[in-house]
């Protein structure tokens, strides 16, 4: 009987280890992917969404996970100009990083309560997030998060057109962005845009220093499509600029030099955006045979433009489809599974019925024979 008993509890120790070394392992999964997200988010936002579809069941992951999870989910959505008015989650998930006092994570999480707030076209809320997300960060010593708050407090007072504001909060990006590594685009970015801040204000002697000190760093850092794109950028800007000044050479000049990136490298937003501005101008000088011209080209972009979105909300929700239609499939190999190991255990239980009591018969019957051969001993009759 000791020996049945102690049979049994190796056998569930079994067991138990085998579940907390499946459990353990799934975790250090999870961590996994977790790591490849954060090296990712920033430049293949949408790989990173793939990656965090591959957790089936967030639901089901510990506090901790499931707050890192949906943060990294919100961050990729919104890097990849996803739709995020409705994660409203954040919210939950900066005050779970307050109270673990996990500041950067939690200035992080501010931040994109800010951008949720953003989307939904609440200004007011949006701007007392990214303020509590300003305050937050001012515990830690992320640099390039602190430049990167500073940088859309500004763009939504640039929204609301108080470029006063916006100045002085960009001014604070850009002076961040250049104390921190590996920044030096988003630098660019913050000069290019305190420019435009300043060409709105009409103040074209600062938004001219200022675009020409986004192109002079532009020039110095570019190696890629992508910087080269933001140094075309600034050349239409200086177009525009140029095309105010009247000085209509150096407004073609540079008109035509954005002109011929963007339409060697298909960037279609671009290419809208840029005969978009140009029609409005030479419609307001007066040349509405040009200004025509360079509105058809503008809606013929915008055209492919809106196909494009309209390609992308269908992969979307194939996406969502797809993932959905994974998880019910794994549902069922589940339950199939179940099924088959709650068979085993009926199996076994009953063999086990049966084994015990044909062990209980074999001892009775021995018990009976040794009585009777004592019993014979002894001349006793049964």
């Amino acid at each position: 009987m000791k020996i049945l008993l102690t049979t049994k509890t190796s056998w569930f120790s079994c067991l138990l280890l085998a579940a907390c070394f499946s459990c353990s392992r799934s975790s250090l999964d999870v961590e996994n992917i977790f790591s490849q997200v954060e090296n990712i988010v920033e430049l293949q936002p949408d790989s990173a969404i793939i990656l965090l579809d591959s957790i089936l069941y967030p639901e089901d992951l510990r506090k901790s996970q499931w707050n890192k999870y949906t943060l990294l989910q919100v961050q990729a959505k919104d890097k990849s100009y996803r739709d995020i008015a409705s994660d409203t989650v954040i919210f939950a998930v900066k005050n779970y990083y307050l109270q673990k006092k996990n500041f950067r994570n939690a200035a992080l999480a501010a931040f994109y309560s800010g951008r949720v707030y953003q989307s939904r076209n609440d200004f007011k809320q949006a701007i007392s997030a990214y303020l509590q997300a300003e305050t937050i960060s001012q515990k830690t010593e992320d640099d390039k998060q602190k430049g990167l708050i500073q940088y859309f407090i500004g763009g939504a007072y640039y929204e609301h057109e108080n470029y006063s504001e916006a100045i002085d909060h960009f001014i604070a990006a850009q002076q961040y962005f250049s104390r921190s590594s590996d920044n030096d685009k988003r630098e660019i970015q913050t000069l290019n845009i305190i420019g435009s801040s300043y060409f709105m204000q009409e103040n074209r002697d600062s938004a001219f220093i200022y675009f020409n000190k986004a192109l002079q760093l532009a020039k110095a850092y570019n190696d890629t499509v992508v910087d080269k794109e933001l140094e075309s950028t600034i050349h239409l800007n200086l177009a525009h600029l140029y095309y105010e000044l009247q000085q209509k050479d150096s407004a073609n000049f540079y008109f035509n030099t954005a002109l011929d990136f963007f339409e060697a490298n298909d960037k279609i937003s671009s290419l809208s955006n840029a005969y978009n501005l140009f029609s409005q101008l030479e419609e307001k000088g007066g040349n509405y045979r040009k200004a025509l011209e360079y509105h058809q080209k503008h809606t013929q972009y915008l055209e492919t433009i809106i196909g494009e979105i309209e390609n992308n909300s269908l992969r979307e929700i194939k996406r969502k489809y797809h993932l959905k239609k994974i998880r019910n499939e794994k549902d069922r190999l589940l339950i199939k599974r179940q099924w088959i190991f709650l068979d085993f255990l009926i199996i076994l239980l009953v063999v086990g019925i049966i084994s015990f009591y044909l062990y209980s018969k074999n001892l009775q019957e021995e018990a009976i024979r040794l009585k009777m051969e004592i019993w014979h001993k002894l001349g006793i009759k049964p």
